[in-house]
């Protein structure tokens, strides 16, 4: 029987799960017997860099139209596209793919949880919102993917074992190897270079990465410079930190850079300093154009940096352990670059995955079907 796969994403940011989005249907479009599709909510660089790999992408503006609206326009895609597997990737997008299946009992809902929350839950509205997640979870979806095994661990705490499952995140390390190799938008450098890359939000902790630099730069004054790319509401404040910190010379703050990859390609060192991470797509890209990582050892991390090479992990947020870490990570730099990315760790491997939990789905969905959606 035929799958048919529709993704329903917002793609406002090109962030990890955008990022992970991306690989998961470019593999999915390979697999024999799979057909996708993609509804956004959002315009941006996802839908474009979709369409450009072939994938339909059907865009239902959130910006213009109420939620009643957006169900309306996505039952319209629905009725179209014919998917039997109805795959969604945050919380609006979760309670809209429910609800677009609902009475459809040929058709499943599943939802990918990329990471655990961000930011204060403890507000009133906070509360509301999550609790409404739960019950549409619970309720309307036929299975809970988590990144990570801890995070399965966490979501089944809350849905149940028979509710969760895990699916790692992979990555097209033969695409990443070819997009590295352009030539990085910035000038060759003598000293050891490392970088930090993603939001520049208060969970990815980049005042720590600061401090550490300021560490390395005590430690040994002209080895070392830093690379911050990303952008988001702490850039000022970090950016004035790094200048407390006296790392003006040493320190470039880049913003957004669509062409990442050959920057990380020409790191020694890839820093993770996140309070909390899912698996991180850009320790994959990283690992994908042979720059190991040190990181916090939080998450689906510790997995990804088991095997020898792929670089160190720091138990603590404390910056000199870091600074120790990056020097013993980059004590001799490569002369050659290679993937260090396990093949589990593969989109090939992430979609026939998830090809396989669509049908195992499919093959009992009116055993399995929400009693709501009767």
């Amino acid at each position: 029987m035929e799958t048919r796969v529709l993704h329903v994403a917002s793609g406002d940011l090109w962030a990890g799960a955008e990022v992970q989005l991306y690989y998961l249907a470019t593999a999915q479009r390979d697999l024999p017997a799979v057909v996708v599709s993609v509804a956004l909510l959002n315009e941006g660089i996802l839908a474009q860099r979709l369409r450009g790999a072939g994938i339909p992408v059907h865009v239902i503006d959130e910006r213009t139209h109420g939620t009643l609206g957006l169900l309306s326009l996505l039952q319209n895609i629905r009725d179209t596209f014919r998917p039997n597997v109805i795959h969604t990737h945050r919380r609006k997008e979760n309670l809209l793919g429910a609800l677009a299946r609902r009475g459809l009992h040929d058709v499943v809902s599943v939802r990918t949880v990329h990471g655990a929350p961000e930011g204060p839950r403890d507000s009133l509205r906070q509360r509301v919102l999550d609790w409404s997640d739960q019950l549409v979870g619970k309720l309307l979806q036929h299975k809970i993917v988590a990144v990570t095994p801890h995070l399965e661990q966490a979501l089944g705490l809350i849905y149940g074992a028979e509710l969760t499952t895990c699916i790692e995140n992979g990555i097209d390390d033969a695409a990443v190897e070819r997009d590295s190799n352009l030539a990085p938008p910035i000038e060759p450098t003598h000293r050891i270079r490392v970088g930090f890359a993603g939001r520049l939000v208060p969970v990815k902790r980049v005042d720590v990465f600061l401090r550490m630099a300021s560490e390395l730069v005590r430690r040994g004054p002209g080895r070392f410079e830093f690379l911050v790319i990303g952008d988001g509401p702490e850039r000022e404040s970090l950016e004035r930190l790094a200048d407390e910190l006296g790392l003006r010379d040493a320190v470039n703050f880049l913003g957004f850079r669509a062409d990442a990859l050959p920057l990380i390609r020409s790191m020694d060192a890839m820093v993770l300093t996140s309070d909390h991470e899912g698996l991180p797509m850009i320790a994959l890209e990283a690992l994908a154009v042979g720059t190991p990582m040190v990181s916090h050892a939080v998450g689906g991390l510790p997995d990804l940096l088991s095997s020898p090479g792929t670089g160190a992990l720091v138990s603590s947020q404390d910056p000199v352990a870091f600074a120790a870490a990056v020097e013993a990570v980059t004590a001799e730099r490569r002369s050659s670059r290679k993937s260090l990315v396990a093949e589990r760790f593969t989109s090939r491997h992430c979609a026939r995955a998830y090809a396989g939990l669509y049908r195992e789905l499919l093959a009992v969905r009116g055993a399995h079907a929400p009693s709501v959606a009767a």
